[in-house]
């Protein structure tokens, strides 16, 4: 199964996100490295805009510009883009037809369901290989002393 660590101060940059956007999506990259086959840690996000200029509520989305920002910062800090994340405003964090439709087996996709303006649950996924579905991936948050 595919593994991602997440530090616990990004996890709650994401959940915090997607509150601050409630009641509609919010989108942003994730920063880490691929530390072995399968597995990735996440250092840090980089929160974008929503550029959806439709239903907000129900779709997030990113520009080329947006794209290229993340790369360049992540290169800069010496990490890659290993994901996107973006929150399911009162809707569970499965993967929707239009998620499916847009993502790149590549990358890891983090989802945040914010209920009633309140991140309640996040779960990651990987897109196959032949983009027929998602897999979950196994969060890993180390716990902080």
């Amino acid at each position: 199964m595919n593994k991602l660590t997440i530090d616990p101060h990004v996890a709650n940059k994401i959940e915090q996100h997607g509150e601050h956007a409630f009641p509609e999506e919010c989108i942003g990259a994730v920063l880490g490295k691929i530390v072995e086959r399968g597995e990735r840690q996440a250092v840090d996000i980089i929160a974008f805009e929503n550029a959806s200029k439709t239903n907000r509520r129900r779709r997030s989305l990113v520009t080329a510009q947006d794209y290229l920002h993340a790369d360049k910062e992540a290169r800069a800090r010496q990490l890659e883009v290993i994901g996107w994340y973006h929150s399911h405003p009162n809707v569970a964090a499965i993967p929707s037809q239009f998620d499916l439709e847009n993502a790149l087996p590549w990358y890891s996709y983090l989802i945040v369901s914010i209920r009633d303006g309140k991140a309640a649950e996040t779960r990651s996924w990987r897109l196959a290989e032949d983009r027929s579905k998602f897999w979950e991936e196994e969060i890993s948050t180390p716990i902080l002393r």
